[in-house]
């Protein structure tokens, strides 16, 4: 292994006697040489494209690295829930929420706004290269108390340290979009063209629940409109669904990787000429605010039965599924699902046996909902 490519283990605190986790971690590059990214997969330990995505890009990179092409700092996580993938009930992986209290492993992420605070009130006024080492000081004073609490502590002190953050998830049935901030919103259209995403939801830096990439992008913006960085300094972070849960095939998985690469290279993070070769967008890149998702529920019990696809355009009042009873007295008896605005339908949530209330589709919209649900989170990732 090349000398700027470093592979380094992080132990998480055992959940029982006997056993062990741990993290890997890849580093590219120097820090000092250029802009920095950093990438992790798998933080929902039960989506798994991203996971075949990070060992092409790994591939890429090394080779990259041999070339000398690399000119600032790549940081890959390939697996950031070692915690969540032990978690096989009758060999089905359950690992998007921690089993020891049924909280979602990307919530409450440890965040930095009581340091950003002090030094705010202080008139404190640097450099990114000096906020992130005020990060790193103030996140090595948090104490966690649990292993996921440790594992997510870890994972924000490499994402602080970095440029660009991108955290690679699926859906269970969906076209490929991210997420990213209304703030940020010429940046993602860039990750999504390089990647081919036809979708983009935007959503406000203020979102709620400390996901993993809103605390990062919050953070940053909290410096930004407090002037305590210089205008352009702020970093990127962005959430990538990578399609559905059953979407894991090498040829997706080395476009997407050829994707990111292109991506960094935009960035100067890797020698543009690199990238040369790799497959140019055929999906026009549609924006759209997260505040205006419709997600639509189910109005009864029984099989689900979808009517329109991911990615295809809906209307008002259309029928995008039936809900087929298995209890009732007239035989054949299904229940028809409508969309209630126009947009793109973007995740097909609940295959098959289904209950009144869950969610069954994501649509993107333009158009605001004139009622909206505020006890709702804006974003389910």
């Amino acid at each position: 292994m090349s000398r700027s490519i470093t592979r380094r283990k992080i132990s998480l605190p055992s959940l029982s006697p006997g056993s062990s986790h741990e993290l890997a971690v890849y580093s590219f590059g120097a820090a000092n040489e250029g802009k920095s990214i950093y990438l992790q997969a798998g933080l929902h330990a039960d989506e798994h494209p991203g996971l075949l995505v990070l060992q092409h890009l790994l591939i890429q990179l090394m080779q990259l690295d041999e070339l000398g092409k690399i000119n600032g700092q790549v940081t890959v996580v390939p697996y950031a829930n070692p915690l969540g993938m032990s978690q096989r009930v009758f060999d089905s992986v359950l690992g998007r929420f921690d089993l020891a209290n049924g909280e979602n492993f990307n919530r409450n992420f440890p965040n930095c706004s009581r340091v950003i605070s002090q030094k705010i009130k202080a008139g404190v006024k640097c450099s990114s290269s000096d906020w992130k080492r005020n990060f790193a000081t103030h996140l090595a004073s948090v104490k966690p108390t649990t292993p996921t609490a440790t594992l997510k502590l870890e994972l924000t002190k490499m994402a602080m340290q970095h440029d660009i953050v991108l955290d690679l998830h699926c859906d269970v049935d969906c076209v490929s979009h991210l997420y990213a901030s209304h703030a940020q919103q010429d940046q993602a259209v860039r990750l999504a063209t390089a990647l081919n995403i036809p979708v983009v939801l935007l959503e406000p830096d203020d979102a709620g629940g400390h996901a993993f990439d809103n605390v990062y992008g919050s953070t940053w913006r909290e410096l930004e409109i407090n002037h305590a960085i210089t205008s352009g300094a702020r970093g990127f972070s962005a959430t990538i669904e990578l399609r559905g849960k059953a979407n894991i095939d090498d040829r997706l998985a080395q476009t997407d990787a050829a994707g990111l690469l292109n991506f960094m290279a935009q960035e100067g993070i890797i020698d543009a000429a690199t990238t040369a070769g790799t497959d140019s967008q055929t999906t026009p890149t549609q924006t759209y605010p997260l505040v205006a998702a419709s997600h639509i529920p189910c109005p009864a019990a029984g099989i689900v039965v979808y009517k329109k696809n991911p990615g295809d355009s809906v209307i008002e009042s259309e029928v995008i599924a039936e809900v087929v009873h298995l209890d009732s007295d007239i035989i054949g008896e299904r229940t028809p699902v409508h969309s209630d605005t126009n947009g793109v339908l973007v995740i097909r949530q609940a295959p098959g046996l289904v209950r009144p209330g869950q969610r069954l589709a994501l649509i993107a919209s333009t158009t605001l909902p004139a009622i909206r649900d505020e006890n709702r989170p804006l974003l389910d990732a």
